[in-house]
């Protein structure tokens, strides 16, 4: 299953990047395939970021979700990309609790 990683990055320190890329490896020994927006480069406006998201999120069966996700506008706007696209919405750990079953 292929899941998208949302989670805080405006205003985290390195943009919350280390704890997406641990979350990131957690889920793949779970057996995911991850798109992490945390693997995009540095230095763009937070509005390209969000029409990547745009893009990213429907290419995914799910959005695994990170500590904080409900005080992100970034999260915010991948909660109803993945409300339209009719996708699997679970904080992140839930998903790996499923895959041990």
């Amino acid at each position: 299953m292929r899941l998208y990683l949302s989670a805080p990055m405006t205003g985290k320190k390195d943009f919350n990047r280390p704890a997406m890329l641990a979350v990131e490896a957690e889920l793949k020994r779970a057996g995911f395939d991850v798109v992490n927006p945390a693997r995009l480069p540095s230095g763009k406006a937070w509005q390209w970021y969000m029409h990547r998201a745009l893009r990213d999120v429907p290419t995914c069966a799910g959005v695994a979700q990170m500590e904080g996700w409900s005080r992100s506008c970034g999260c915010m706007v991948e909660l109803q990309i993945a409300y339209k696209y009719d996708l699997w919405v679970n904080p992140f750990g839930a998903y790996i609790h499923q895959a041990r079953w």
